[in-house]
């Protein structure tokens, strides 16, 4: 998956459900600033930054969020198969990153969406500052899942901080800021075990609460630090 850009719908609902669509969104990540009405679908340019998306409709307040960027299977392809150069272009470029596709803003609410919980076909409920994930509601016509998901899926991994070409895929360590409350020692392994399985390598150990390593082929081991919603791995 390496499109420059992505679509993405934005629905905006009341704090008790209530669909409502024509409000005016915006949404914005570095590679510029993209607009439509809420129920609606725009192309966004792929980004290893985050989508900040905002709605306003008068007689409501405003409604916010985050849209939290993943690295998608090609980027980790190019990796995997020795492909340096070709991970650090789709990162800087963006397109080896990929947004929550459907998301839902709650009005009077900031949210943090994040497309390991998506379900395909479905809008995506954000997590609010507790990182709670916010419940469907009945009146959403059937569209929406019937309750709050609480863990993410762990069939992705996060995206590398890839520093310079010259630098040895091996000891390249992805470094990223927390985003949002940390996690608990089972959510963070589950999460940990997901990028495991991505690099081919076994099961993982926790060495702490957030660090977590497990053995590879070739007698590697590769290191997961997990913080946030996000976690990262090298290999010492």
């Amino acid at each position: 998956m390496n499109d420059a850009t992505q679509p993405i719908r934005v629905d905006t609902k009341t704090a008790d459900g209530h669909v409502i669509a024509g409000a005016d969104c915006a949404l914005s990540n570095d590679k510029g600033r993209f607009t439509l009405k809420s129920g609606q679908t725009v192309q966004v340019h792929r980004s290893s930054r985050d989508l900040e998306v905002s709605c306003v409709l008068p007689g409501q307040r405003d409604a916010a969020g985050r849209s939290i960027s993943r690295a998608n299977i090609g980027i980790w392809g190019n990796i995997l198969i020795g492909g340096a150069i070709g991970a650090i272009v789709d990162h800087s470029k963006g397109t080896g990153y990929t947004y929550p596709s459907w998301i839902q803003l709650v009005f009077g609410q900031t949210l943090s969406f994040d497309r390991h919980r998506e379900d395909r076909g479905q809008p995506l409920q954000g997590d609010n500052a507790q990182g709670r994930a916010v419940a469907a509601a009945d009146s959403s016509g059937g569209n929406s899942p019937g309750g709050a998901v609480t863990l993410p899926l762990a069939g992705d991994v996060a995206p590398p901080a890839l520093a310079s070409a010259a630098a040895p895929v091996g000891n390249t360590a992805a470094t990223v800021a927390p985003a949002g409350p940390a996690m608990s020692t089972e959510s963070a392994m589950t999460r940990a075990q997901g990028i495991s399985n991505g690099l081919n390598c076994g099961a993982v150990q926790a060495r702490s609460a957030t660090r977590f390593t497990a053995s590879c082929t070739g007698g590697s081991t590769v290191q997961i630090d997990c913080a946030g919603f996000r976690c990262s791995a090298s290999f010492p």
